[in-house]
C-alpha cells in the first residue's frame, strides 16, 4: 500500500506542476514590454503611414543633388515667410557668339548747310546696303525756297541710274520735316533744290540708319 500511495503522490504533483506552466505561460501572451538599450545600441524603428516631426531636421547630402520636374508648374505649399534657394556654387557661363540687337540706329550723316546754287546734294550715291530702314530729318532755318529730291540707285544695273522715289517741300523757320524709306536699291541720294538761285537757302537735316 504504500508503495501505490507514494506512486499516486508522484503522478499528482506532476500534474500540478504542468498545470501551474500552462498557466504561467498562458499569463504572458498580450502582455506589453519595453525594451530599454542604451544610446550607443538604439533600437531601429520604421515609420508607418504619416509621421510628424518637430524641432530641428538636420539633412547630410554626400553626393551632388539631382532634382527631376516631371510636369510644369510645380505648386508649393503656403509660405509664412519668403523662400529662400542658396546656391553654393555657380558655374562659370561663356558665350561664344554673343548675338547682338538688330533694333540700332545709327546717324549716317547730318549737317547745317548754305548755298545759293541750283542744286546742293545732301547725300550722294550713299551706300546703305547695312541698313533697313532710312529716315531723314530736314528744316531751313528761315524762309524756305526750297525742295528735297530723294532717289534710290542700283549700282549694278544700267550704270547706276536713279530712281525718284520722294519730293517733298523743306519746311520753312525751324519746322522739322521726317520721311521714312525702305531700301530695295543698293546706294541712296537726296539732292536739295534752290527754287531761288543766287539767294542764300540755309537747311539742317540728319540722315538715319536702322540696321538689318
Amino acid at each position: 500500500m504504500d508503495s501505490r500511495r507514494t506512486i499516486v503522490a508522484a503522478v499528482v504533483a506532476l500534474g500540478m506542476f504542468s498545470f501551474g506552466m500552462g498557466v504561467t505561460e498562458a499569463a504572458v501572451v498580450g502582455v506589453p514590454v519595453t525594451v530599454v538599450n542604451g544610446p550607443s545600441q538604439p533600437v531601429p524603428v520604421v515609420s508607418q503611414g504619416t509621421t510628424s516631426v518637430s524641432g530641428a531636421v538636420a539633412a547630410t547630402q554626400s553626393g551632388p543633388w539631382a532634382v527631376s520636374v516631371a510636369s510644369m508648374p510645380i505648386a508649393l505649399a503656403a509660405q509664412s515667410g519668403p523662400w529662400t534657394v542658396s546656391v553654393a556654387s555657380m558655374p562659370n557661363v561663356n558665350i561664344a557668339n554673343a548675338i547682338q540687337s538688330g533694333d540700332r540706329t545709327d546717324v549716317i550723316k547730318s549737317g547745317r548747310v548754305t548755298f545759293s546754287d541750283r542744286l546742293s546734294p545732301l547725300a550722294a550715291l550713299q551706300d546703305l546696303t547695312q541698313y533697313k530702314t532710312v529716315r531723314l530729318i530736314i528744316t531751313s532755318t528761315g524762309s524756305s525756297s526750297m525742295e528735297a529730291r530723294v532717289y534710290e540707285v542700283d549700282a549694278g544695273v544700267g550704270g547706276a541710274t536713279p530712281i525718284l522715289i520722294d519730293a517733298f517741300a523743306v519746311p520753312a523757320n525751324l519746322t522739322g520735316s521726317i520721311h521714312y524709306y525702305d531700301l530695295p536699291g543698293s546706294h541712296f541720294s537726296v539732292d536739295i533744290l534752290n527754287n531761288s538761285p543766287g539767294v542764300d537757302q540755309t537747311y539742317q537735316y540728319f540722315l538715319l540708319g536702322r540696321r538689318n
